[in-house]
């Protein structure tokens, strides 16, 4: 086995156990890490068995460095030392790969956030520099006497360095060869010497400026933000008919943000006055928590307010729509999020594997008191049983297998 050690090394606390169900990668590149080790295994096995060992926090502290990243992996009474290989970068391919980046500065942005976007690997793809390892390029050693490639305990490394590429692409860069400390100081060199060389270049002959008169006014500056309403006025003693002060203060203040909404928005949003009476009192009650204003809106109408101003605070018009509105989705539709979610239980014993039913729209595991419902804008709502109802449990998401681990992690009233 290779014990090769580079001063450029960087060490990561273990992971903790990862929730049942929820995917180990969730960025796209963290997933094209994954799908490099399951596309180069011959035996699904050892892959299954290393993401138990991940999922229950059986990898050590990981060491990564340029073209290696190493770990000790917990195997009952045993540990077993565990190595992932990956070639690094050639110079010149860094020096293509760095033109690329510093060519547009929202590349450089976004790797300072943490990120790593599509197009970034395409532009590299198109220098002919391939940053995210392909069939064949992860190269799996272990102490172990497995003879499978990889093994259990090297499978266990390669999803948990999943997880770090998910927050951290420069991992993946560090084992190319490049740290973050001298990926930034290139960078850096090379829009400099850009800058230098544009101020050189840029030169306008003194008849051609004067000929060029003055430049056209800049456009006016964005609106400012909606003010907020003073205080309401003083209680005069007594009640009058129709809306009281409170209820006027509301008013205006909801009126003034229409107003707002309408001048600066350019379509593709829903505005207030698309929806009908009970959908906008819904979305008033959403927006405020006046009791005075809550039982008014209440009194007027005979829906669950409370219910479904929670719905809209979650997901607007979709939100509600969720709560209010079964329908029926196309059968290739539901067909992949039952694949989806089979697939994320399939390690688990059968009596830990949830007991969905599904109806429409909406599929239900009865003895946790938890439901997902598919809206119509492609987003799973997370819905709770509380006091013989199903109540909204939090923001929608596309992932139906991270919408019901979290539901299921947490323990609610049934």
């Amino acid at each position: 086995m290779s014990t090769e050690y580079d001063e450029r090394a960087r060490s990561f606390p273990p992971k903790p156990a990862y929730k049942k169900g929820k995917r180990f990668a969730q960025s796209w590149w963290g997933n094209a890490w994954i799908k490099a080790m399951v596309d180069t295994a011959l035996d699904p096995v050892p892959l299954k068995k290393g993401r138990r060992y991940a999922a229950a926090g059986h990898v050590g502290t990981i060491t990564v460095s340029p073209g290696r990243a190493a770990a000790t992996v917990f195997d009952g009474d045993e540990s077993q030392e565990a190595v992932v290989l990956l070639d690094r970068l050639s110079e010149d391919e860094w020096g293509r790969f760095l033109e690329k980046v510093a060519v547009k500065a929202g590349h450089t942005a976004d790797l300072l956030e943490r990120k790593m976007p599509q197009e970034l690997a395409e532009d590299a793809e198109e220098a002919d520099v391939r940053l995210l390892p392909g069939v064949g390029d992860l190269d799996p050693e272990c102490t172990c006497l497995d003879f499978e490639l990889p093994c259990k305990h090297a499978a266990a490394l390669s999803y948990q360095l999943a997880r770090l590429l998910d927050e951290d692409p420069f991992v993946l860069l560090l084992l190319r060869g490049r740290t973050e400390d001298e990926l930034v100081d290139e960078l850096n060199q090379l829009n400099a010497a850009d800058a230098e060389g544009a101020a050189a270049d840029e030169t306008v002959p003194a008849e051609e400026a004067f000929a060029a008169g003055v430049p056209a006014l800049p456009e006016p500056p964005p609106r400012p933000e909606a003010a907020a309403v003073g205080t309401p006025p003083p209680h005069l003693g007594f009640d009058p008919e129709g809306a009281g002060p409170v209820r006027l203060d509301w008013l205006v203040s909801d009126a003034s943000a229409r107003a707002f909404e309408a001048a600066v928005t350019r379509g593709g949003t829903a505005l207030a006055w698309d929806l009908d009476a009970w959908g906008d009192a819904v979305r008033m009650a959403a927006a405020h928590d006046e009791p005075a204003v809550l039982e008014r809106l209440a009194a007027e109408f005979s829906g669950d307010v409370a219910r479904a101003a929670s719905a809209w605070r979650y997901g607007g018009p979709g939100g509600l729509d969720a709560l209010e509105t079964p329908w029926t989705p196309d059968r290739w539709e539901a067909a992949r999020a039952r694949t989806e979610m089979e697939q994320a239980w399939d390690e688990e014993p059968p009596e830990e594997r949830p007991d969905i039913q599904v109806w429409r729209n909406r599929w239900t595991v009865k003895d946790r008191g938890v439901q997902l419902r598919y809206g119509r804008d492609l987003r799973w709502y997370p819905y709770r049983r509380e006091n013989g109802a199903w109540w909204p449990a939090g923001a929608p998401e596309t992932d139906p297998t991270a919408v019901l681990a979290e539901l299921l992690s947490e323990d609610g009233p049934e």
